[in-house]
């Protein structure tokens, strides 16, 4: 099987795959614990940097959510309005691997030598776990907002959980955006999605990877800006 036969054989887009599970996640919404209000939490999402066709087997390998990741717990390190950060891709094959040894190679340079991270998808679960989604491209984008309609749906639909169940108005659904929507001073583009992508470095060399450093650099202080003059609310649905 040729490598594009393979690679279109073997997708299936996020929303696809999460309505397949959806049924067997009904219970789990019914009865989840939602977090207590504790300041905004964010997860910083890309779909991975590049599928690499290996006969019939598609290989995921992380570059820019990772190199976000690292950058921002580094600068929000301690920050009194940031709660928790994670990242993930909508199709780790390989979970549990570290990323690309570019991106890690490049925060070492810069100072970052620290940082850990094993490769993991994206859930459902996220999307109510965390106050703010943040998608490297269009595309991401795109799939994220879709994955969250699905949420909303199944939440709709159950009429049940977590805060619902405990008396609260309703379970609150990450809000989705690019992360280049943040821009500097804290200023958030008027539309979703109408921000600065991050380009995929995978196949740009190293300099590929230090134009994403710079760009999620720029990118985590506007968000640290925008936290702080929205005095850290999160967001509403």
């Amino acid at each position: 099987m040729s490598s594009l036969a393979a690679t279109s054989a073997l997708y299936v887009s996020p929303a696809e795959e999460f309505n397949i599970i959806e049924t067997l996640l009904a219970a789990q919404f019914a009865t989840a614990n939602f977090r207590a209000f504790r300041g905004p939490t964010m997860l910083i999402y890309t779909q991975g940097s590049g599928y690499i066709s290996v006969g019939d087997y598609i290989e995921l390998i992380e570059c820019r959510s990772p190199m976000a990741e690292g950058v921002f717990r580094n600068m929000a390190a301690s920050h009194p309005l940031i709660n928790e950060i994670d990242s993930a891709g909508t199709g780790a094959y390989h979970t549990h691997e570290p990323p690309d040894s570019r991106t890690m190679s490049t925060l070492r340079q810069h100072g970052i030598k620290n940082y850990n991270h094993a490769a993991r998808k994206v859930t459902k679960d996220d999307f109510l776990k965390f106050d703010y989604l943040m998608a490297m491209d269009k595309y991401n984008l795109r799939d994220l907002l879709d994955v969250r309609e699905s949420v909303i749906a199944s939440l709709s639909k159950s009429k049940k959980g977590t805060r619902a169940a405990s008396g609260e108005a309703g379970a609150k659904v990450a809000e989705v955006r690019l992360f280049g929507d943040y821009g500097a001073g804290g200023v958030l583009h008027e539309r979703v999605g109408g921000g600065e992508v991050v380009q995929d470095p995978y196949y740009g060399g190293v300099n590929g990877f230090e134009e994403v450093y710079q760009q999620v650099v720029r990118f985590s202080k506007g968000f640290l800006d925008y936290l702080e003059k929205n005095k850290g609310d999160a967001p509403d649905n």
